[in-house]
Protein backbone atom coordinates (compact mmCIF):
# COMPACT_ATOMS: atom_id res chain seq x y z
CA UNK A 1 0.00 0.00 0.00
CA UNK A 2 1.79 3.19 -0.88
CA UNK A 3 1.34 6.28 1.26
CA UNK A 4 -0.91 9.21 -0.01
CA UNK A 5 1.25 12.53 -2.03
CA UNK A 6 -0.22 14.68 1.16
CA UNK A 7 1.47 12.43 3.61
CA UNK A 8 4.44 12.61 1.98
CA UNK A 9 4.90 16.11 1.56
CA UNK A 10 3.85 16.28 5.17
CA UNK A 11 6.67 14.28 6.35
CA UNK A 12 9.41 16.24 3.87
CA UNK A 13 8.05 19.30 5.74
CA UNK A 14 11.83 20.89 7.32
CA UNK A 15 11.15 21.19 11.36
CA UNK A 16 12.41 23.82 13.01
CA UNK A 17 14.64 22.57 15.88
CA UNK A 18 16.28 26.14 17.87
CA UNK A 19 18.99 23.72 18.83
CA UNK A 20 20.26 23.22 15.48
CA UNK A 21 20.61 27.47 15.14
CA UNK A 22 21.41 28.72 18.31
CA UNK A 23 25.26 30.05 19.20
CA UNK A 24 26.34 27.23 21.17
CA UNK A 25 28.53 29.44 23.66
CA UNK A 26 29.16 29.46 27.36
CA UNK A 27 27.76 32.25 29.59
CA UNK A 28 31.03 33.92 30.32
CA UNK A 29 31.99 33.75 26.57
CA UNK A 30 29.03 35.58 25.86
CA UNK A 31 28.73 37.95 29.10
CA UNK A 32 33.03 39.05 27.68
CA UNK A 33 32.16 39.35 23.84
CA UNK A 34 32.23 43.21 23.18
CA UNK A 35 29.37 42.98 20.37
CA UNK A 36 26.36 45.67 20.62
CA UNK A 37 23.13 43.88 22.39
CA UNK A 38 20.46 45.69 23.80
CA UNK A 39 22.34 46.47 27.48
CA UNK A 40 24.80 48.34 25.15
CA UNK A 41 21.79 49.96 23.42
CA UNK A 42 19.77 51.08 26.31
CA UNK A 43 23.01 52.63 27.97
CA UNK A 44 23.72 54.66 24.84
CA UNK A 45 20.33 55.95 24.81
CA UNK A 46 20.45 56.83 28.58
CA UNK A 47 23.97 58.49 28.84
CA UNK A 48 24.95 59.66 25.48
CA UNK A 49 28.48 59.76 24.24
CA UNK A 50 29.35 59.69 27.71
CA UNK A 51 28.39 56.11 27.61
CA UNK A 52 31.01 54.96 25.22
CA UNK A 53 33.92 54.68 27.99
CA UNK A 54 31.75 52.43 30.34
CA UNK A 55 29.65 50.81 27.66
CA UNK A 56 31.59 47.24 28.28
CA UNK A 57 31.47 47.73 32.13
CA UNK A 58 30.41 44.69 34.35
CA UNK A 59 27.11 46.43 36.08
CA UNK A 60 26.41 45.14 39.42
CA UNK A 61 23.39 45.63 41.59
CA UNK A 62 21.87 43.81 44.61
CA UNK A 63 18.63 44.11 42.60
CA UNK A 64 20.49 42.48 39.30
CA UNK A 65 21.38 39.84 41.62
CA UNK A 66 18.09 39.34 42.57
CA UNK A 67 16.93 39.42 39.29
CA UNK A 68 20.06 37.09 38.24
CA UNK A 69 19.32 34.44 40.43
CA UNK A 70 15.14 34.26 39.80
CA UNK A 71 15.87 33.79 36.27
CA UNK A 72 18.57 31.00 36.65
CA UNK A 73 16.13 29.47 38.90
CA UNK A 74 13.63 29.31 36.13
CA UNK A 75 15.25 28.64 33.25
CA UNK A 76 18.74 26.83 33.85
CA UNK A 77 17.60 25.19 38.01
CA UNK A 78 20.45 23.07 37.45
CA UNK A 79 22.99 25.94 37.13
CA UNK A 80 21.77 27.94 40.61
CA UNK A 81 24.14 25.97 42.85
CA UNK A 82 26.82 26.63 40.73
CA UNK A 83 26.59 30.50 40.10
CA UNK A 84 25.25 31.34 43.55
CA UNK A 85 26.01 30.85 47.43
CA UNK A 86 23.32 31.15 50.12
CA UNK A 87 24.96 32.78 53.18
CA UNK A 88 24.07 32.75 56.65
CA UNK A 89 24.96 36.24 57.64
CA UNK A 90 22.42 38.85 56.61
CA UNK A 91 25.43 41.60 55.76
CA UNK A 92 25.00 43.81 52.87
CA UNK A 93 27.16 42.32 50.45
CA UNK A 94 27.55 46.43 49.01
CA UNK A 95 27.92 47.57 52.13
CA UNK A 96 31.63 48.88 53.46
CA UNK A 97 31.67 45.88 56.15
CA UNK A 98 31.82 43.38 53.24
CA UNK A 99 33.67 45.68 51.19
CA UNK A 100 36.78 45.21 53.58
CA UNK A 101 36.09 41.73 54.63
CA UNK A 102 36.59 40.70 50.99
CA UNK A 103 39.56 42.91 50.72
CA UNK A 104 41.45 41.07 53.84
CA UNK A 105 40.48 38.00 51.80
CA UNK A 106 42.15 39.24 48.58
CA UNK A 107 45.24 40.58 50.12
CA UNK A 108 45.65 36.73 52.27
CA UNK A 109 44.69 34.69 49.07
CA UNK A 110 47.83 36.69 47.44
CA UNK A 111 50.07 34.16 49.74
CA UNK A 112 48.08 31.42 50.79
CA UNK A 113 44.22 29.47 50.07
CA UNK A 114 42.06 31.43 52.01
CA UNK A 115 39.93 27.96 52.74
CA UNK A 116 42.75 27.00 55.74
CA UNK A 117 42.72 30.78 57.21
CA UNK A 118 40.36 31.36 60.20
CA UNK A 119 38.61 34.48 61.00
CA UNK A 120 40.76 35.00 63.75
CA UNK A 121 44.04 34.31 61.92
CA UNK A 122 42.81 36.35 59.49
CA UNK A 123 42.94 39.62 61.47
CA UNK A 124 46.53 38.69 62.45
CA UNK A 125 47.82 38.35 58.98
CA UNK A 126 47.30 41.74 57.49
CA UNK A 127 47.60 44.84 58.50
CA UNK A 128 44.23 46.10 59.29
CA UNK A 129 44.76 49.98 59.40
CA UNK A 130 46.00 50.19 56.04
CA UNK A 131 43.60 47.97 54.32
CA UNK A 132 40.11 49.87 56.26
CA UNK A 133 41.64 53.33 55.03
CA UNK A 134 42.36 51.51 51.66
CA UNK A 135 38.51 50.73 51.12
CA UNK A 136 36.93 53.91 53.48
CA UNK A 137 35.90 51.63 56.72
CA UNK A 138 36.46 53.20 60.38
CA UNK A 139 39.45 54.76 58.48
CA UNK A 140 39.21 57.73 61.39
CA UNK A 141 39.61 54.84 63.95
CA UNK A 142 43.23 53.62 65.61
CA UNK A 143 44.05 50.15 64.57
CA UNK A 144 42.99 48.48 68.04
CA UNK A 145 39.12 49.95 67.67
CA UNK A 146 38.78 48.62 64.52
CA UNK A 147 39.63 45.42 65.67
CA UNK A 148 37.33 45.74 68.74
CA UNK A 149 34.47 46.41 66.09
CA UNK A 150 35.36 43.52 64.01
CA UNK A 151 34.98 40.99 66.92
CA UNK A 152 32.19 42.54 68.82
CA UNK A 153 29.95 41.72 65.57
CA UNK A 154 29.74 37.76 65.42
CA UNK A 155 28.10 38.57 61.59
CA UNK A 156 31.33 39.77 60.38
CA UNK A 157 32.44 36.74 61.04
CA UNK A 158 30.08 34.68 60.05
CA UNK A 159 29.95 36.67 56.87
CA UNK A 160 34.20 36.27 56.44
CA UNK A 161 33.41 32.32 56.87
CA UNK A 162 30.19 32.94 53.85
CA UNK A 163 33.08 34.51 51.38
CA UNK A 164 35.20 31.39 51.98
CA UNK A 165 32.88 29.03 51.38
CA UNK A 166 31.39 31.43 48.37
CA UNK A 167 34.63 30.75 46.28
CA UNK A 168 33.37 33.65 44.15
CA UNK A 169 29.83 33.03 43.49
CA UNK A 170 27.37 35.63 43.75
CA UNK A 171 26.60 35.60 47.29
CA UNK A 172 22.59 35.86 48.15
CA UNK A 173 21.82 37.46 52.13
CA UNK A 174 19.45 36.28 54.39
CA UNK A 175 16.67 38.92 53.08
CA UNK A 176 17.47 38.65 49.44
CA UNK A 177 16.99 34.32 49.56
CA UNK A 178 13.45 35.32 51.04
CA UNK A 179 13.00 37.50 48.45
CA UNK A 180 13.83 35.12 45.84
CA UNK A 181 12.01 32.75 47.08
CA UNK A 182 9.09 34.52 47.29
CA UNK A 183 9.23 34.94 44.00
CA UNK A 184 9.87 31.91 42.19
CA UNK A 185 6.43 31.17 44.83
CA UNK A 186 4.94 33.83 42.78
CA UNK A 187 5.29 32.62 39.53
CA UNK A 188 4.19 29.41 40.40
CA UNK A 189 1.08 30.20 41.96
CA UNK A 190 0.14 32.33 38.93
CA UNK A 191 -1.43 30.10 36.49
CA UNK A 192 -0.33 30.94 33.28
CA UNK A 193 3.55 31.94 34.32
CA UNK A 194 3.02 28.21 35.78
CA UNK A 195 1.88 26.87 32.53
CA UNK A 196 4.22 28.99 30.75
CA UNK A 197 7.29 28.07 32.35
CA UNK A 198 7.08 24.99 34.54
CA UNK A 199 4.55 22.58 32.84
CA UNK A 200 5.02 20.10 30.01
CA UNK A 201 4.33 22.15 26.85
CA UNK A 202 1.50 20.82 24.60
CA UNK A 203 2.24 18.39 21.87
CA UNK A 204 3.94 19.59 19.16
CA UNK A 205 5.22 22.58 21.13
CA UNK A 206 9.07 22.68 22.16
CA UNK A 207 10.30 24.89 24.91
CA UNK A 208 13.84 26.58 24.70
CA UNK A 209 15.67 28.52 27.41
CA UNK A 210 18.41 30.57 27.30
CA UNK A 211 19.09 31.06 23.80
CA UNK A 212 21.89 32.89 22.43
CA UNK A 213 22.16 34.05 18.62
CA UNK A 214 25.32 36.30 17.20
CA UNK A 215 23.95 37.93 14.16
CA UNK A 216 24.09 40.86 11.62
CA UNK A 217 22.00 42.80 10.53
CA UNK A 218 22.88 45.93 8.29
CA UNK A 219 26.30 45.51 8.84
CA UNK A 220 26.29 45.82 12.50
CA UNK A 221 26.90 42.39 14.56
CA UNK A 222 24.83 41.69 17.52
CA UNK A 223 24.10 39.06 20.30
CA UNK A 224 21.55 38.53 21.84
CA UNK A 225 19.90 36.12 24.34
CA UNK A 226 16.46 35.01 24.67
CA UNK A 227 15.05 34.09 28.06
CA UNK A 228 12.54 31.58 26.59
CA UNK A 229 11.15 30.70 23.36
CA UNK A 230 7.83 28.42 22.50
CA UNK A 231 8.32 26.68 19.14
CA UNK A 232 5.06 25.65 17.57
CA UNK A 233 5.98 23.50 14.24
CA UNK A 234 2.48 22.25 14.05
CA UNK A 235 1.55 26.06 13.60
CA UNK A 236 4.54 27.66 12.41
CA UNK A 237 5.00 29.87 15.40
CA UNK A 238 7.09 31.20 17.48
CA UNK A 239 6.41 32.63 20.89
CA UNK A 240 9.39 35.06 22.81
CA UNK A 241 9.66 35.69 26.15
CA UNK A 242 11.54 37.32 28.52
CA UNK A 243 11.47 36.91 32.27
CA UNK A 244 11.33 40.43 34.23
CA UNK A 245 12.01 41.33 37.79
CA UNK A 246 10.96 44.44 39.55
CA UNK A 247 10.72 45.96 43.00
CA UNK A 248 7.60 48.07 42.10
CA UNK A 249 4.28 46.61 41.88
CA UNK A 250 3.18 44.89 38.52
CA UNK A 251 0.91 47.05 36.84
CA UNK A 252 3.61 49.65 37.09
CA UNK A 253 5.53 48.19 34.52
CA UNK A 254 4.85 49.72 31.52
CA UNK A 255 6.51 52.80 33.33
CA UNK A 256 9.50 50.34 33.51
CA UNK A 257 9.49 49.71 29.80
CA UNK A 258 9.34 53.54 28.58
CA UNK A 259 11.97 54.42 31.17
CA UNK A 260 14.54 51.75 31.04
CA UNK A 261 13.62 51.20 26.69
CA UNK A 262 12.42 47.78 26.70
CA UNK A 263 10.86 48.40 23.61
CA UNK A 264 14.81 48.56 22.31
CA UNK A 265 14.99 45.26 23.34
CA UNK A 266 11.49 43.75 22.20
CA UNK A 267 12.05 44.91 18.42
CA UNK A 268 15.95 43.77 18.52
CA UNK A 269 14.87 40.37 19.29
CA UNK A 270 12.11 40.11 17.19
CA UNK A 271 14.15 41.35 14.21
CA UNK A 272 17.06 39.17 15.07
CA UNK A 273 14.91 35.83 15.11
CA UNK A 274 13.08 37.06 12.22
CA UNK A 275 17.02 36.93 10.38
CA UNK A 276 17.66 33.95 11.93
CA UNK A 277 14.77 32.14 10.07
CA UNK A 278 15.26 33.90 6.94
CA UNK A 279 18.41 32.83 6.45
CA UNK A 280 17.60 29.27 7.36
CA UNK A 281 15.13 28.48 5.21
CA UNK A 282 12.43 29.05 8.12
CA UNK A 283 10.53 32.39 6.64
CA UNK A 284 7.08 30.89 6.81
CA UNK A 285 7.32 30.80 10.56
CA UNK A 286 5.29 33.70 11.90
CA UNK A 287 6.72 35.14 15.02
CA UNK A 288 4.65 36.47 18.11
CA UNK A 289 5.42 40.01 19.72
CA UNK A 290 7.68 39.62 22.37
CA UNK A 291 5.74 39.12 26.16
CA UNK A 292 7.43 40.14 29.16
CA UNK A 293 6.95 38.08 32.09
CA UNK A 294 6.55 40.51 34.99
CA UNK A 295 7.30 39.43 38.75
CA UNK A 296 7.48 41.87 41.45
CA UNK A 297 9.93 40.85 44.28
CA UNK A 298 8.71 43.19 46.56
CA UNK A 299 5.10 42.71 46.39
CA UNK A 300 4.82 39.42 44.83
CA UNK A 301 2.60 39.23 41.73
CA UNK A 302 3.21 38.48 38.26
CA UNK A 303 1.99 40.22 35.09
CA UNK A 304 1.95 39.34 31.55
CA UNK A 305 2.99 42.35 29.39
CA UNK A 306 2.95 43.05 25.45
CA UNK A 307 4.38 45.46 23.27
CA UNK A 308 2.33 45.48 20.36
CA UNK A 309 4.53 47.42 18.54
CA UNK A 310 7.06 44.80 18.79
CA UNK A 311 7.03 44.40 14.38
CA UNK A 312 7.37 47.98 13.51
CA UNK A 313 10.28 49.19 12.08
CA UNK A 314 11.89 52.58 12.36
CA UNK A 315 11.23 55.15 15.00
CA UNK A 316 7.89 55.31 16.80
CA UNK A 317 5.92 58.46 18.01
CA UNK A 318 3.66 58.36 20.83
CA UNK A 319 1.63 60.61 22.48
CA UNK A 320 1.42 63.81 19.63
CA UNK A 321 5.17 63.22 20.15
CA UNK A 322 6.23 63.90 23.07
CA UNK A 323 7.31 60.33 23.60
CA UNK A 324 9.54 58.78 20.66
CA UNK A 325 10.67 54.88 20.74
CA UNK A 326 13.62 54.85 18.35
CA UNK A 327 14.37 52.00 16.10
CA UNK A 328 17.12 50.13 17.95
CA UNK A 329 18.80 49.43 14.87
CA UNK A 330 19.27 53.49 13.98
CA UNK A 331 20.57 53.34 17.84
CA UNK A 332 22.89 50.81 17.07
CA UNK A 333 24.38 52.75 14.03
CA UNK A 334 24.86 55.95 15.59
CA UNK A 335 26.36 54.05 18.80
CA UNK A 336 28.62 52.08 16.10
CA UNK A 337 29.52 55.27 14.42
CA UNK A 338 31.01 57.25 17.73
CA UNK A 339 32.77 53.97 19.33
CA UNK A 340 36.07 54.95 18.15
CA UNK A 341 35.54 58.81 18.23
CA UNK A 342 36.96 61.11 20.19
CA UNK A 343 34.14 63.19 20.69
CA UNK A 344 30.50 62.96 19.41
CA UNK A 345 29.73 63.09 15.70
CA UNK A 346 27.68 65.94 16.23
CA UNK A 347 31.13 68.38 17.77
CA UNK A 348 33.37 66.80 14.85
CA UNK A 349 31.44 68.20 12.24
CA UNK A 350 30.49 71.44 13.66
CA UNK A 351 31.56 74.63 13.90
CA UNK A 352 32.80 73.40 17.90
CA UNK A 353 34.99 71.31 16.49
CA UNK A 354 37.87 74.17 16.00
CA UNK A 355 37.09 75.53 19.01
CA UNK A 356 37.68 71.78 20.90
CA UNK A 357 40.72 71.30 18.95
CA UNK A 358 42.60 74.63 19.79
CA UNK A 359 41.74 74.10 23.52
CA UNK A 360 43.47 70.83 23.17
CA UNK A 361 46.37 72.07 21.70
CA UNK A 362 46.63 74.73 24.15
CA UNK A 363 46.72 72.14 26.73
CA UNK A 364 49.37 70.26 25.18
CA UNK A 365 51.57 73.30 24.62
CA UNK A 366 51.45 73.46 28.30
Amino acid sequence: MYASPLLIIKQMEKKLNIDDLRWKTSDEEYHNLQVICYSALSKYLREGFNAIQTLWDKVESPSLTIGSAIDTLVTEPEQFKALFYNMNSDIDTSSKTAAFINHIVEVIEQDEPIQDVTFEQAISKVNIKTLANEVSFYSNLKEETIIKKLYEDINIETYYNDVKKAEGRKMLTLEQQEIINNSIAALHNNPLSQKLLFEQPPEGVERFFQVKFLVELDGITFKVMFDMLLVDNPNKTIYIYDLKSTSKKVWEFPQSFVQFNYQIQDRLYYRVLEKILEDNGFSDYRISNMKNIVVSTTYPDVLLFEFEDTSIEGDLSYKKGELIMRDPINVAKELNTNLNKQYPSYIENSSYNKLIFILTEGYEKN
